[in-house]
């Protein structure tokens, strides 16, 4: 079984509400779309959790990316800071040298987005949007083909390229629909699955690409 989940921002408990409920065994696949850091205590935890995990896959999100800026490239934290990485900060400069460079070859290596075919579906798994759209969208004058797929918003009449479904994280779905609490997001090939877990209010979602069945974390 496959199963995608997004936005976790450091809420182990709804992290280990979703792993209990989905049984995760060492045939299935676990594919994180990015945002498991940052607003939460816990980030720095569920980093090392899902290296630690040999059938898991964490993709990189905006937040991973303003982390690896900071403290890997020696860029300005500024921006990370700003958007709720300063719990993570604190919480990586309580670790011993060791933990730091293993966290650092960790996020240069998170992959930007995963193609794959389950059940006779094509998908393709990005924290925001494909990077496929950079070159054909004319965003190569704007953001580079990373910064595209982490921090651009899917919006309900941006182009789909290939008969692929998206299945994307990044934007709460409320930003889609309304409802409390908040649910998966359908939109024809588009699938929304971040249901506001950084928020005491949200919740984590699961899909299990298998069958499209839902599962939400229990608070």
């Amino acid at each position: 079984m496959v199963y995608v989940l997004s936005d976790v921002h450091g809420r182990i408990d709804r992290f280990e509400s979703i792993l209990h409920q989905i049984d995760l065994n060492e045939d299935d696949r676990l594919y994180v779309l990015g945002d498991v850091i940052d607003r939460n205590a816990g980030g720095i935890e569920l980093l090392f959790r899902l290296m630690r995990m040999p059938n898991a896959t964490l993709l990189l999100g905006n937040h991973e990316l303003m982390m690896r800026d900071c403290v890997v490239d020696g860029g300005d934290c500024e921006l990370w800071l700003l958007n709720g990485g300063m719990t993570t900060l604190l919480e990586y400069f309580n670790l011993p040298t060791e933990s730091m460079l293993l966290l650092w070859q960790y996020l240069k290596n998170l992959p930007v987005q995963v193609e794959l075919r389950v059940g006779g579906t094509d998908f393709v798994l990005a924290h925001s949007t494909p990077k496929f759209l950079y070159p054909e969208e004319g965003f190569a004058n704007r953001v580079s083909q990373t910064e595209l797929a982490v921090w651009t918003r899917v919006e309900r009449e941006a182009p789909l390229f290939r008969d692929q479904t998206l299945v994307f994280g990044h934007t709460p779905t409320l930003y889609y629909q309304d409802g409390q609490p908040m649910r998966i997001w359908y939109d024809g090939r588009r699938i929304g699955i971040d249901c506001g877990c950084a928020d005491p209010n949200g919740r984590l979602a699961c899909l299990r690409l298998d069958d499209m069945k839902e599962f939400y974390s229990a608070d």
